[in-house]
């Protein structure tokens, strides 16, 4: 499956890092350059694995995943249970480590999607039986 990864250095310690990327309020909007609106569902009041959350992309696709890991301080990972009709499949995984020393952190953030319409390849299922 396609994936996409983005690493980033920061100088502060796993603890701290992981509990800022998991922020849901005010305070997610403004290093969060995807997310419009978010929260949880059925009643949930903190992440946890099995919660749900219901999430408004600036674009305004709306996404419901589901946390299938939550391991504070280390990683994090979701998946998509209903989203916008040009994905599949996707989902998400982020792992915090020290990197160096106690005080630094290395982040790493996984995507990975499976694009409507497409094979495993990435190749169009729109073809006719000549392969064209």
């Amino acid at each position: 499956m396609p994936q996409v990864v983005a690493e980033r250095i920061i100088a502060l310690d796993p603890e701290t890092v992981f509990a800022l990327s998991q922020t849901t309020g005010e305070f997610r909007l403004r290093w969060d350059p995807f997310i419009y609106s978010q929260r949880f569902e059925a009643g949930a009041r903190t992440a946890a694995k099995g919660v749900r959350t219901r999430t408004r992309s600036r674009l305004g696709f709306l996404m419901i995943s589901e946390y299938v890991s939550y391991s504070p301080p280390k990683n994090v990972g979701m998946t998509m249970v209903k989203g916008p009709w040009f994905f599949e499949n996707f989902g998400g995984g982020w792992r915090f480590t020290e990197h160096g020393d106690a005080a630094t952190t290395k982040a790493v953030w996984k995507y990975t999607l499976i694009v409507a319409g497409q094979d495993f390849y990435g190749r169009s299922q729109n073809r006719s039986d000549n392969g064209s």
